[in-house]
């Protein structure tokens, strides 16, 4: 099972910020043999707001080592 080893911290929308929204967002993704996310596999699976997916999905893709 692939590990995350950087703590990198997703970006918080301002306007959920400013709404005092929060929440956990889950996303499934698919990592390649060199750690890498598969960008065509990640999929956000639930989510307390739709605002919350897309930077929960960059993440995903560029924070995921």
């Amino acid at each position: 099972m692939p590990v995350r080893i950087s703590a990198a911290t997703p970006a918080y929308p301002d306007e959920l910020k400013r709404a005092r929204l929060e929440g956990t967002v889950i996303v499934e993704a698919r990592i390649d043999s060199t750690g890498k996310v598969e960008p065509s596999s990640v999929n956000v699976v639930e989510s307390p707001d739709l605002r919350f997916d897309e930077p929960a999905r960059e993440f995903v893709l560029r924070g995921w080592r």
